[in-house]
């Protein structure tokens, strides 16, 4: 961002906090797949429990690894990633420089397995909120995201795949989205810094609550056709009606501006522990 000099009129303790916030830019823990299967990379934790549990997603499902491990010590079950990062769970998707190859094999990879619970998230809400950059190929032809047509196939395929779930599952969660946007990047805080505007105002819940407004309608009439639970995580990282982009030490809560870091996930990702409640 900014070379080492320009920083030398800062205090030390400003310098100091600069270098925290940007040692969060990729800040991850999510491990290799442990094998592939129907061409998806699957991660697996064993257990010799019966209950065998299914996470399904991009790479937002990817950064609840840490809590979801931590679950796996305290006796979730028999636990299972299947994802591909920037993707849903559908046939066809792609954009430029991106085919989904990998998770659109999810029915596949399903055939002939039943899970006690499956759960669900991913960066979904741009694709039905906001112009999407994606396309989805219907009969050798490529519709856009945004085209009617385009909006009822992903429609159509997204209903295939939660009916799919409901075969192979008794139980499904859907994780409804995190608080997102540049304002959590920590390039945008350390910016911020740089030109010493202040980093620890929150943003309003309801700032989020209306960005995703569209997407809450939409996911909420797909949970009672095929009977899914959600998960709304903005009641845990979102304290009095206010999201914090950093802690009281000007540590960023996100190592982007999507993904949680892992200790903040583990932290304050107690709206998973449903799971373990889950029969």
């Amino acid at each position: 961002m900014q070379s080492d000099g320009a920083l030398l009129r800062f205090s030390q303790d400003k310098r100091a906090l600069f270098s925290t916030v940007l040692s969060a830019t990729g800040d991850r823990d999510f491990p290799k797949a442990n094998y592939i299967s129907h061409g998806i990379p699957v991660r697996e934790l064993k257990s010799k429990s019966d209950r065998k549990v299914l996470f399904v997603g991009d790479s937002l499902i990817e950064q609840y690894y840490p809590k979801v491990n931590e679950l796996h010590k305290k006796g979730l079950g028999h636990i299972w990633f299947i994802t591909e990062p920037s993707c849903l769970p559908i046939k066809g998707m792609f954009k430029a420089g991106k085919v989904c190859d990998k998770i659109d094999k999810t029915a596949e990879y399903l055939e002939g397995k039943l899970f006690d619970i499956i759960v669900v998230t991913g960066y979904w809400f741009p694709y039905i909120n906001e112009i999407s950059p994606y396309y989805i190929k219907e009969n050798g032809k490529d519709y856009s995201f945004n085209s009617k047509k385009g909006s009822q196939i992903v429609d159509a395929r997204i209903k295939d795949i939660f009916s799919v779930f409901k075969q192979h599952s008794k139980k499904i969660y859907f994780l409804m989205p995190t608080p997102t946007g540049y304002m959590f990047s920590p390039k945008e805080i350390s910016r911020k810094i740089f030109v010493e505007e202040d980093i620890f105002s929150p943003v309003q819940k309801s700032f989020f609550s209306e960005k995703y407004q569209k997407f809450y309608d939409y996911i909420g009439q797909l949970s009672t056709e095929f009977d899914f639970e959600l998960i709304d995580p903005m009641d845990d990282l979102c304290k009095n009606d206010y999201c914090f982009v950093v802690d009281k030490d000007g540590n960023p809560f996100y190592k982007d501006r999507i993904h949680l870091r892992p200790k903040y996930v583990l932290e304050n990702a107690h709206y998973l522990d449903i799971l373990l409640k889950t029969n």
